[in-house]
């Protein structure tokens, strides 16, 4: 199992991780060129099926295409999209926690996203967190690199993307900004954006209000 290196990574496979306690992971898109990263705080009560939203929504990817999760060297999946994943060897998103995963004293693990276009996500797991009072969570820190597109063809894809984009005298700049629907600026992460799709994880984490009668007196007429 691996171990994240960088300062602040869970120090030990510390059983007594609070159920209300928060981590900041941060979010590297592997071989992307420029940089694209992302820092979230998260609470350690999530599972992973939410741990997908999370990076969807910090990343700016659509949900478009399947995923799994490597953590240690056992595979997670959907089951609602695989079909028998422990055929395969594979467990259900749904069963594993972030509290789980600190536990066992693992520092990072691998987000695998789109097996066509094969975006590697690392994300490595910081030091537990207090939650701040008035702080819904998850919490967007910061970030850098804008997200490629959606079924550009994966890191190499993207690459010559970027350079049909920014050069007006490109071949295919036309085709390209009329494939993408208009500029790309790959320094804008449009953090409107990731805050809108983080706020949406938030509201599934919230607790709903039970089913009851309602109170009050009855209008009359």
């Amino acid at each position: 199992m691996s171990k994240s290196t960088e300062p602040g990574s869970p120090a030990s496979s510390d059983p007594g991780v609070p159920d209300d306690g928060i981590v900041r992971i941060r979010i590297d898109l592997r071989g992307s060129e420029p940089r694209i990263r992302r820092r979230v705080e998260v609470p350690v009560s999530v599972n992973f099926a939410h741990m997908h939203d999370i990076i969807q929504g910090s990343m700016g990817w659509l949900s478009y295409h399947l995923y799994e999760f490597t953590v240690g060297s056992q595979g997670y999946v959907d089951p609602g999209i695989f079909e028998n994943p422990e055929e395969y060897g594979h467990l259900d998103v749904r069963d594993l926690t972030l509290k789980t995963v600190i536990e066992q004293g693992i520092g990072k693990f691998q987000y695998w996203y789109d097996f066509g276009d094969d975006w590697y996500h690392d994300v490595r797991i910081g030091k537990l967190r207090n939650r701040k009072a008035g702080m819904e969570y998850p919490a967007y820190i910061d970030g850098t690199g804008r997200c490629p597109p959606e079924d550009v063809g994966g890191v190499y894809g993207f690459m010559g993307f970027l350079e049909k984009i920014r050069d007006p005298e490109a071949e295919d700049h036309e085709r390209m900004l009329e494939w993408y629907g208009g500029p790309f600026d790959p320094d804008d992460i449009d953090e409107e954006g990731i805050h809108a799709s983080l706020r949406r994880v938030v509201e599934q984490l919230s607790p709903k209000p039970a089913a009851g009668k309602r109170k009050g007196r009855r209008r009359k007429g």
